[in-house]
């Protein structure tokens, strides 16, 4: 990403020299930093920016980001290297070097593609389970509230059943204490 944005900064200006120097500070800073990515991208960057104006400096530099990349696996880097050389020796009139340079471009892409597709796999993967598991704990849920409804509705019926029961008793009751008063 952050090399993109140096090449489209580059390529914005128009101003080779410019980028070179801004590049080659960049190159310091991370050489003192150690930071291998930091270096493959500047130099890659460096790389395209000596095309115009220093073809030898250029694959010099986009070999050395090339190293970088492969220390790390930085395989975007490769990508974008790989295929900087590969057009690089194509137009030099060297056809297995471009070649063996856009196989390994080929390579890498591949690679980028596999590794999304991996994590998309993964992703939608995991999305599946979760939304697998909130649908059984919904129904389970679901089953648990139905239960307590017809529970509930026992009772209510029991109730029900007890007070026309009650009602009854009450009435026959009446009809003794009817019975034994006129009996009297």
């Amino acid at each position: 990403q952050a090399e993109r944005e140096c090449k489209a900064q580059f390529v914005e200006l128009k101003d080779t020299s410019f980028a070179i120097s801004r590049f080659k500070i960049a190159h310091e800073m991370a050489v003192a930093a150690n930071d291998i990515k930091a270096i493959a991208i500047v130099d890659a960057s460096l790389g395209t920016a000596y095309f115009s104006t220093d073809k030898k400096q250029a694959i010099s530099y986009l070999k050395e980001g090339l190293l970088y990349a492969n220390q790390i696996n930085l395989m975007d880097i490769k990508r974008v290297i790989n295929k900087d050389l590969s057009d690089f020796y194509a137009t030099e009139n060297n056809p297995s070097e471009a070649f063996s340079y856009f196989k390994d471009y080929i390579s890498a892409r591949d690679s980028l593609f596999s590794k999304d597709n991996v994590e998309k796999i993964t992703t939608s993967e995991i999305n599946y389970q979760v939304d697998k598991k909130e649908a059984l704990a919904k129904v389970e849920q679901e089953k648990k509230d139905a239960i307590s409804i017809e529970e509930k509705n026992k009772f209510s019926h029991r109730g029900l059943a007890m007070k026309n029961l009650l009602e009854k008793l009450k009435k026959e009751n009446k009809k003794i204490i009817f019975c034994f008063l006129f009996l009297l």
